[in-house]
């Protein structure tokens, strides 16, 4: 069975889960002057379905997101692709508001933190979980698609 766990943004991560192994793959969105950037996401995320397969998807909520004005934008229509190709595949998709993930987190590994330490705790955490990430996207990716391997999936 392989879940993924997305963290939505310009610079963002998906959590790969397989066998109880999370692998992370980086996502950065390409310049405004790269023609690559046209359909970049839907392209991205299209790919990444389709190689991998996965039973179901969680990704970060953008309505929980502190992102505003462009970066809020930008995550929103990220949401909307990612959500419809889901639903052409039949693939299960959930938004995780950031206090349900965190939470979770809290409960399987991460230490405690302060304002203004939580990106750093969310790495610490899944580095002691044995998750290879080297950012503060790719860990919240990490707990995102744990959080859903922790729920009831219908067909798993």
């Amino acid at each position: 069975m392989i879940l993924l766990g997305f963290d939505l943004g310009a610079k963002g991560a998906v959590a790969v889960l397989e066998d109880g192994r999370v692998r992370t793959i980086r996502l950065t969105l390409p310049k405004r002057t790269d023609p690559e950037r046209a359909g970049w996401w839907y392209r991205t995320v299209r790919d990444i379905l389709d190689l991998e397969k996965p039973l179901a998807v969680a990704y970060e909520d953008p309505h929980f997101v502190g992102a505003r004005g462009r970066s809020q934008n930008w995550i929103r229509r990220q949401e909307g692709i990612l959500l419809a190709l889901c639903d052409e595949r039949e693939i299960l998709c959930v938004g995780v508001p950031t206090p349900t993930w965190r939470a979770h987190a809290k409960r399987h590994g991460a230490p405690k933190w302060e304002k203004g330490e939580v990106k750093q705790a969310m790495i610490t955490g899944a580095r002691n979980r044995g998750w290879n990430v080297e950012t503060d996207d790719e860990a919240d990716a990490a707990w995102v698609v744990d959080w859903l391997a922790h729920q009831e999936i219908e067909g798993a």
